[in-house]
């Protein structure tokens, strides 16, 4: 039998509070260890030398051990979960102020707010392409 845990940093309280509302949301599909723990540190240092201190999906089964981070962790989040529940965890992370599906939801806003800009300073200055600038 596969175990696959969602590994986080349990100094972080955000951090801990989003991973017990994952581990609740996958329905039993995944639980959640700390990468504070000295077992699952001396797991990483074997399987991934230099690891870093980020969100990971680790599944054991038996001797094999594989590690997800980054788009291949959320790729694999949502094989494992199907579209319905990962879209409740994709939820709950931005409602903790997280990151979803690599979007940093702030930066997109501004991003949102600043092409609006350029759309209203483009409709006041007009579309001619032979206006010069000064």
């Amino acid at each position: 039998m596969t175990e696959r845990y969602l590994l986080y940093d349990s100094g972080c309280s955000v951090c801990a509070a989003l991973a017990r509302e994952v581990e609740t949301r996958s329905g039993g599909r995944l639980g959640v260890r700390s990468l504070r723990e000295p077992e699952i540190q001396a797991l990483l240092d074997r399987v991934r030398p230099g690891w870093h201190w980020e969100p990971m999906l680790v599944e054991i089964e038996g001797e094999r051990v594989r590690v997800f981070t980054g788009l291949a962790m959320r790729m694999r989040l949502l094989q494992l979960l199907g579209p319905v529940r990962a879209l409740r965890v994709a939820r709950a992370v931005a409602r903790f102020g997280g990151p979803v599906l690599g979007v940093d939801w702030g930066r997109r806003d501004f991003l949102r707010r600043a092409l609006g800009a350029l759309a209203g300073w483009i409709a006041l200055r007009g579309l001619d392409p032979n206006a010069e600038t000064t």
